[in-house]
Parts: C-alpha cells; sequence; structure tokens
C-alpha cells in the first residue's frame, strides 16, 4: 500500500503532522467532493434526488454494519453520538430506584445524559475503575442490585484504555444488565462483531477515527430489544410507510429506522458514505494493523511517561515533563495534539509515518 500517494488525498497533512484523531479528523478530498455534489443538488426540486439520497443512506448504513458486524436494521442515524446515547436513555423506561453504573471519567456526554434520569428517581452511580484493574474483575466485586445498565466507553478518550467489549457483553448478559457503549473512539481502529460480543447498544459518530464529516453518528440496538422499547423522538419517517400522508394510525417502522424522525443530513452522511467507501478501499486489515503500529511504537519509546500501560486502543496519554513548554514547541513543529491538564493525548492514524511520531517524541524527550 502507497502511504505517499494516499497522504495526499489528505490536505491536513499540508499543514503538518496531525496526531489528533481523537478529537477531530479532517477529512479527504473524495469526502468534500462528494459532500460538495449533494450541496449542489439542492438547488434542485428535493423530488428530482430523493430516491437516490435514500439509496445512498442505505448504502451508508451497509458500510457501517459490514464494520459494525451487525445487521442493517439494527442501526439508526442521528445527528451525533450524544443524541444516540440520549436516544437509549430515554427509550428504556426506568422506574425509580433502578441504578445504572458509569466510569467517573466518561466523557461528558455519557454522564450527563444518565445524570439527567435523577429526576425519574433513578439512582446514577459513577465509579473510579482503578488503572491495574480490568472493568470486568473491578465489577464483579461490585453491588450489583437494582442495576439496570451500565454504560461505558469502548475506548476511553482520557486514557486509551480499551475495554473487552465481548467480556463487558457477556457480564452483561449473564446478570441480566443492559449493555450501553459509547464507540467511538474505538470504531474504525480494530474488528468488531456486535452481535457475538453480545452488546445491547453502542453509538458513535463518523468525525473520529472513520475520517467523516461533522453531524452524521449512528446507534446500534439489539435486535431482539427493538420492539420492547419506548420510541423518544417520533416524526413522519419513524413509520413503515413514510410517503402514506393520509395514514391515521402510529405504525412503527420495522428494526432502528423508527428511531430516524424525520430527513436525515444527506451530505453529511454523503460524506460518511465517501469516507467508509475509502477506507474499505484501503483495506481495514491494513488499517487495523498500521494504528496498532503506532500504539506499541508509542509504548515501546515513552515507557516512563505513559500514564496508563493497559491494553490501549488508539490513543496513547503521556505525562508532560513539567520542564517543557509543549505548546510552543507543538506549534513550532506544527505538530497537532490534545495537550491538557498536565497530560499530552496522541492519536495517530493509519497513514501517519513512524518519522512523524520520532518528531514528537523528540520534544517530550528533551
Amino acid at each position: 500500500m502507497d502511504l505517499t500517494t494516499l497522504r495526499k488525498q489528505f490536505p491536513v497533512l499540508k499543514q503538518g503532522i496531525y496526531l489528533n484523531h481523537a478529537a477531530t479528523c479532517p477529512i479527504s478530498y473524495a469526502t468534500i467532493e462528494q459532500m460538495k455534489l449533494y450541496c449542489q443538488e439542492m438547488e434542485e426540486p428535493f423530488a428530482k434526488h430523493a430516491m437516490r439520497w435514500a439509496k445512498l443512506t442505505e448504502e451508508t448504513r451497509q458500510l457501517l454494519a459490514e464494520l459494525l458486524g451487525c445487521q442493517t436494521d439494527e442501526l439508526a442515524f442521528t445527528p451525533n453520538t450524544s443524541t444516540a446515547l440520549s436516544l437509549v436513555a430515554n427509550s428504556l423506561n426506568f422506574k425509580p430506584g433502578e441504578r445504572v453504573l458509569i466510569p467517573r471519567d466518561e466523557f461528558p456526554s455519557n454522564r450527563y445524559i444518565w445524570e439527567n434520569l435523577q429526576s425519574k428517581g433513578v439512582d446514577c452511580t459513577f465509579f473510579d475503575l482503578p488503572s491495574d484493574r480490568s472493568l470486568i474483575e473491578f465489577l464483579s466485586e461490585q453491588n450489583l442490585s437494582k442495576v439496570r445498565l451500565i454504560s461505558v466507553s469502548l475506548v476511553s478518550y482520557l486514557t486509551g484504555k480499551k475495554i473487552d467489549l465481548k467480556a463487558f457483553g457477556e457480564f452483561c448478559k449473564k446478570r441480566e444488565i443492559i449493555s450501553c457503549v459509547d464507540g467511538i473512539q474505538g470504531v474504525g481502529t480494530f474488528p468488531l462483531n456486535l452481535k457475538s460480543q453480545l452488546i445491547d447498544f453502542l453509538a458513535g459518530g463518523g468525525q473520529k477515527w472513520l475520517l467523516g464529516p461533522l453531524g452524521c453518528a449512528y446507534l446500534y440496538i439489539r435486535k431482539e430489544l427493538i420492539e420492547k422499547l419506548h420510541v423518544p423522538l417520533v416524526g413522519w419517517t419513524s413509520v413503515k410507510d413514510p410517503r402514506n400522508f393520509e395514514a391515521r394510525k402510529l405504525d412503527f417502522a420495522d428494526g432502528a429506522a423508527r428511531f430516524e424522525p424525520g430527513l436525515p443530513n444527506i451530505v453529511s452522511i454523503a460524506g460518511l458514505n465517501a469516507s467508509l467507501n475509502e477506507l474499505k478501499q484501503i483495506g481495514w486489515d491494513f488499517i487495523f494493523k498500521r494504528i496498532q503500529s503506532h500504539t506499541s511504537y508509542l509504548l515501546e519509546h515513552l515507557p516512563s511517561l505513559i500514564s496508563n500501560q493497559t491494553e490501549l486502543g488508539a490513543i496513547v496519554t503521556v505525562k508532560v515533563p513539567e520542564h517543557l513548554n509543549l505548546q510552543s514547541s507543538l506549534d513550532k513543529n506544527q505538530i497537532t495534539v490534545t495537550l491538557r491538564g498536565g497530560l499530552i493525548r496522541i492519536a495517530p492514524h493509519f497513514y501517519n509515518y513512524q518519522e512523524e511520531l520520532d518528531q514528537l517524541l523528540k520534544l517530550l524527550r528533551r
């Protein structure tokens, strides 16, 4: 695979070294051009392109299903990951006294939506996961009385720690606890098969590791659950036949599509479609191996600075040496990472060169 040629498709790489894919990813020329095309089509009557737009939406759903290891009717498009998680929280008809467990260091989206259930009498319990313990080891020792749902990140946005998804799914299923996963920092960085991993819900977005645009996210719902859920957002496209405006009865669409209440953000879906096709053509196995190689390389060369050396996804978090004026050095060398709270978060993608990592390592070793 010719990385030099592939890198030419991403304009951001002309501006320096980009190692910040856990934040947002700059999109490729192919994605930009496809989004432009769909914007231009909006100059014309909706009916002229409606069927093709619907076909593109379903093609994109299929690409996501292949990546996630699920069926297309288990996926709903949403504007962002926060909306997807909120749909989960408001679809389960929680009862007063039921409990939800969440790690304390979760990204705010995966904390606020559960805290919001406290107004319904739900006990939102935060826990601190010791850095040297696996999630399953820790949960096995906890009081799980009245716990209805556990919500965790597939990969921590803060530390890069990756959970054993299958072990988590099996743990919850055995105890009849609902499993919910914020997958945005993991999807696209290693293989998944949600059906065999027994996960109930997974939310994610396209703007990080999938190299897609803002405004297009998704929610996976295990098929066996869909009919049992309350649909908190309902609109004219939530039903089996949206074009039958004379219908006098609410007849929900089969599958997760019932959670899509209106017309989709077709421009963002077009962008995600382009990026997923591009990544599929490059080859997911190649991408996964490249990303894992970067993680291993950083672990090998920064052992004394790594804040968490347990199993990691694509994110490596490093303690910043106190004597360094690192932000100035990063700016001077045109290196983009996340620097926050005395930590630097490094998140390279498949197209990054090892030499680019070496330039960052050189700054950290001063």
